[in-house]
């Protein structure tokens, strides 16, 4: 017989799910959090691209990653699906990154854009960048 006729259904589902998610499978939850915290926010997003089950689980193991956003108006407009997923409640600081001509008009839309992410827990909020094109000399 090739197959095991014993192997049941839901050790089939849990053997090709450990091969899918590999280590973060094997390990606790707890120490799969603590290996995610080593990256940063980019290397996250890239490792969401490792398959469908990555992108699935790497958003809840990588909350702390997320605690600081920072934001400029061409990130605030570019349809980032998969930064969305990683944002929510446990983002505590904002930093807007803003030039001259974005003006006040594009902090409010950025801003706008970290609430619909569900980022309703923030403590901070600040900005950096130009200050409205005062000219100083």
């Amino acid at each position: 017989m090739a197959i095991d006729d014993t192997i049941t259904n839901a050790t089939v589902s849990e053997m090709t799910a450990y091969r899918q998610l590999g280590f973060m499978a094997a390990l606790p939850s707890e120490i799969v959090q603590q290996i995610f915290q080593y990256l940063n926010q980019r290397d996250c997003l890239v490792s969401m691209t490792v398959c469908r089950d990555w992108d699935a689980v790497v958003p809840q193991y990588s909350k702390s990653v997320w605690r600081e956003l920072r934001l400029n108006f061409n990130d605030a407009s570019r349809d980032y699906r998969r930064r969305e997923r990683c944002l929510g409640d446990h983002v505590q600081s904002v930093i807007l990154e803003s030039t001259a001509e974005e003006r006040e008009s594009g902090l409010y839309i950025m801003m706008r854009k970290v609430l619909d992410w569900g980022c309703h827990g923030i403590e901070s909020l600040g900005k950096v960048g130009n200050s409205y094109g005062c000219d100083t000399g």
